[in-house]
């Protein structure tokens, strides 16, 4: 009832995480999760896709107001900026704020990016890394006069 942010105490919510506000605790643009539940509703909304969009699930859960854009304001310090790779391997970006009416605003890309520029993206990205270290194992197993695949070397 309360979005996992909270308990109900005598028929009203009681937000206990932090930044969390709403009748149900449902607004947390600071909450962890708070950029993979606005994906979905980007990805049902705007493109039609996405775990939501098979069924009316994203006509009653996704109401905030969404405003697609060319280029996004990603310096607006009252706004979260999420961004996620797609299943073509371009970079969705959108931002996600709360305006004092209530209201939650997603301002997204028209578009994915894709390219040398997504990849970048995708690179700064704390949340995405690239494995450390690479072995070749004809490398490795050379320096130890070792054999491999049945032959010696």
């Amino acid at each position: 009832m309360c979005s996992g942010r909270g308990s109900c105490v005598c028929g009203r919510c009681q937000c206990s995480e932090p930044g969390a506000f709403g009748d149900t605790c449902e607004k947390c643009p600071t909450c962890p999760d708070a950029c993979g539940t606005k994906r979905e509703c980007i990805e049902c909304r705007l493109f039609n896709s996405g775990r939501l969009a098979d069924n009316q699930t994203c006509q009653r859960l996704c109401k905030d107001e969404i405003i697609t854009m060319e280029t996004l304001d990603t310096e607006d310090p009252g706004a979260v900026l999420c961004l996620y790779k797609t299943e073509n391997d371009c970079v969705m970006k959108f931002t996600y704020s709360e305006h004092a009416s209530g209201l939650s605003i997603l301002t997204a890309l028209k578009e994915p990016e894709c390219g040398s520029r997504a990849r970048f993206e995708m690179a700064s990205n704390p949340l995405y890394k690239q494995p450390v270290t690479t072995h070749f194992v004809e490398t490795d197993f050379n320096m130890y006069r070792k054999s491999y695949n049945g032959s010696v070397h």
